[in-house]
């Protein structure tokens, strides 16, 4: 039998905190209370979506290449780093043995180059149609990202709009499919 040790691992330190710590606490510590809560709460979470990171990381890199692809060709000077971040990115996504690190790498070196992109452009003296260029794109792609955000943290009970949020397995899935075929998640 193959044990998840991650899996295991985590329910031992929510039960620690919650059987061990939270009797410990004194009861006139709301504060202390609240953010154990929060911490045994995200450890949960984090339980429950072991098995999905990589599909997450994956979603996360295809958002931005797509991104950096839909902006195209920009000014060096205006996003130094962009190139070689989509270039990289492509490369990860297209090796199926990337793991989460380097899925979630790419992707953060893409989404910085995109933002740096984005700093550039609200200079006195950027190109007026590159911004409403990337402006428009990132509005448009944005809404993907919110739903994998929202479906992925939807148990720590923060969303107005809970009965809106599919299953995480199936927003992952969607996106990625949408991703991939080039059009946009919805």
């Amino acid at each position: 039998m193959n044990a998840d040790h991650v899996h295991n691992g985590l329910g031992a330190a929510i039960k620690a905190l919650t059987d061990v710590v939270a009797p410990s606490l004194d009861a006139d510590d709301p504060l202390a209370r609240e953010q154990l809560q929060l911490v045994v709460d995200y450890l949960d979470l984090v339980r429950s979506r072991t098995d999905l990171l990589w599909d997450r990381e994956r979603v996360t890199l295809r958002h931005y290449l797509a991104m950096a692809e839909a902006i195209g060709e920009v000014p060096e000077a205006a996003a130094p780093s962009l190139a070689g971040a989509v270039v990289t990115g492509r490369r990860t996504l297209a090796d199926p043995e990337a793991g989460v690190r380097p899925l979630r790498d790419a992707g953060g070196a893409l989404a910085a180059a995109l933002s740096e992109l984005v700093r550039a452009l609200g200079a006195p003296d950027a190109d007026p149609a590159l911004r409403a260029r990337v402006e428009a794109i990132v509005v448009d792609a944005s809404d993907t990202l919110v739903e994998v955000e929202r479906a992925w943290y939807l148990p720590l009970g923060f969303d107005p709009e809970p009965e809106a949020v599919a299953p995480v397995e199936d927003v992952l899935a969607d996106a990625g499919a949408a991703l991939a075929a080039g059009r946009r998640p919805g």
